[in-house]
């Protein structure tokens, strides 16, 4: 796996120099197929190089295509089985909100402060999601931050759904597709009242191959939920469910560890934080990505439990993968760089959102 990494960082060095409107490339796509392939692969190797972001300019500006296994509503009012990301005291939760079942031994609110440098800060989050969902992400890279919710990894094509909010004020673009072909607007049920519409094109090859709802919130601001590998069935009730129920919050995400005297030129190019259904050393996993000097990329992973060669401190471990051996060669290698992790355990009333510093 770490010899993919290179040819990763660089492209997406690469899109950081890139200009263009939000969401005219479906980013996520290819990034979230290569990271389920390669999660795979590194599970039982906690200590490996979490991968860059694998991005590909392939539009998102289609409606949903056939095949996949139906997942089907719950029912009116069931509770999601998504994992929970608890919310601070400090903040009041929506009342369209649906209750979400906690992982085991996961508290159910955090003292976290919402001031401090998060790298993961949603403006959008699911509320209700299917029963089958098993897995939640928040996912920052440079096309932004976007909330993924996934079912079971078996196989390659898991049923998932993408949540993002565009910024206030910024309408949606609706461009061209490469061969000429055309994005449409196709009238959707409105959500909770406010206008919405499925994204399709007039070229069939590519009207079949994803599914897009936007719709927009109470404040006016667009949101928009890519949807892939629903049945035919699912492919506009499950979309337009979930879109009802979607949290539309500034929130920063909590996390487990902080980072202090973080060198000048060190350049944050992506982070996550997934957690799944269950415990164990699988059930959350936050990976960090830094670019020490353009080109040199390495990782911080910090998961449950503890691991060979990594930072281990209250039941959890921060481990370091580089894409290059010297990219950490100016602060001593991973050692040096560990020591400017501060971890903060397993339970998530003392994680923080104070995160970079």
């Amino acid at each position: 796996m770490a010899e993919e990494l290179p040819s990763l960082a660089a492209e997406l060095e690469a899109l950081v120099d890139v200009p263009g409107p939000v969401s005219t490339v479906d980013a996520y796509r290819a990034q979230r197929d290569g990271e389920a392939r390669l999660r795979r692969r590194r599970r039982g190797a906690v200590a490996a190089v979490g991968v860059a972001v694998v991005v590909a300019a392939t539009l998102s500006l289609t409606l949903p295509g056939g095949g996949g296994q139906s997942l089907g509503p719950a029912g009116p009012g069931s509770p999601s089985a998504v994992p929970s990301f608890s919310r601070s005291p400090l903040s009041t939760p929506s009342p369209t909100r649906l209750p979400s079942a906690l992982p085991s031994g996961a508290a159910t609110q955090t003292t976290a402060p919402y001031t401090g440098r998060s790298p993961l800060t949603a403006e959008a989050e699911f509320g209700w999601l299917p029963e089958r969902v098993r897995t939640v992400r928040y996912q920052l890279s440079p096309m932004g931050l976007t909330m993924i919710a996934e079912t079971d990894d078996a196989g390659d094509s898991p049923t998932r759904f993408s949540l993002q909010a565009f910024p206030a004020g910024t309408t949606p673009p609706m461009s061209d597709f490469p061969g000429g072909s055309h994005a449409l607007k196709v009238p959707a049920p409105p959500v909770n009242g406010q206008e919405a519409y499925w994204v399709s094109s007039d070229d069939p090859g590519y009207a079949q191959a994803l599914n897009i709802l936007r719709w927009k919130s109470p404040d006016g601001r667009w949101l928009e939920l890519t949807s892939d590998h629903l049945s035919a069935a699912d492919r506009q009730q499950l979309p337009l469910r979930i879109a009802e129920t979607a949290v539309v919050e500034r929130r920063s995400i909590p996390l487990p560890l902080r980072l202090d005297g973080i060198p000048p030129g060190f350049v944050l190019s992506s982070a996550s934080f997934e957690r799944r259904n269950g415990s164990g050393p699988e059930s959350w996993r936050v990976e960090l990505i830094y670019s020490s000097t353009p080109g040199k990329y390495f990782s911080t992973v910090v998961t449950p439990g503890g691991g060979a060669g990594c930072k281990s401190s209250g039941g959890v471990s921060a481990c370091v993968g580089m894409d290059m051996a010297n990219a950490l060669a100016d602060l001593g290698g991973a050692e040096g760089w560990l020591a400017k992790v501060t971890l903060l355990g397993a339970d998530p009333a003392n994680w923080t959102t104070d995160v970079l510093n």
